[in-house]
């Protein structure tokens, strides 16, 4: 799975519980996992502390968060290492010509970044992702005009 323009990575720790949740235990063991990639160095090497305050981990149903996090203060958690280094972040820009994956991706997530791009360079960029994606993959990004 790749989280492009995958911030601090909520997103990419996301896609990791909704892949444990369909397949279970198991899934700890697959050669599996998420790309997540980001323009902001600052915010990859936010994402790749896994360390998130617990207003940003709300969301996450309690018996995941209680059994992949450790508290680091009151108001603090960090992923622990099982779950941190099924996640992989990467300096990417997706304004690059060229992609540089050596495997395609399954699932290809790209939030609202594309809206932030030229009509003419949308083109480009989603011909990129498609190239990247598996056939049969699945690309889910905001929808264009």
């Amino acid at each position: 799975m790749w989280s492009a323009a995958a911030a601090s990575g909520e997103e990419a720790f996301s896609l990791l519980f909704a892949a444990h949740q369909y397949y279970g235990d198991p899934f700890w063991e697959m050669e599996a996992g998420v790309l997540a990639t980001d323009i902001s160095s600052e915010m990859l090497r936010k994402g790749y502390s896994g360390q998130f305050q617990n207003e940003r981990l709300q969301k996450i149903a309690p018996q995941i968060f209680q059994s992949y996090t450790h508290k680091q203060s009151e108001d603090r958690f960090q992923f622990i290492e099982k779950v941190r280094e099924k996640i992989l972040f990467r300096w990417f820009n997706l304004a690059s010509a060229k992609f540089p994956f050596k495997q395609r991706f399954h699932i290809i997530f790209c939030r609202n970044v594309i809206l932030y791009f030229s009509e003419a360079r949308r083109v480009t960029l989603l011909e990129n992702i498609f190239n990247a994606l598996e056939p049969g993959g699945v690309c889910l990004s905001a929808c264009l005009k």
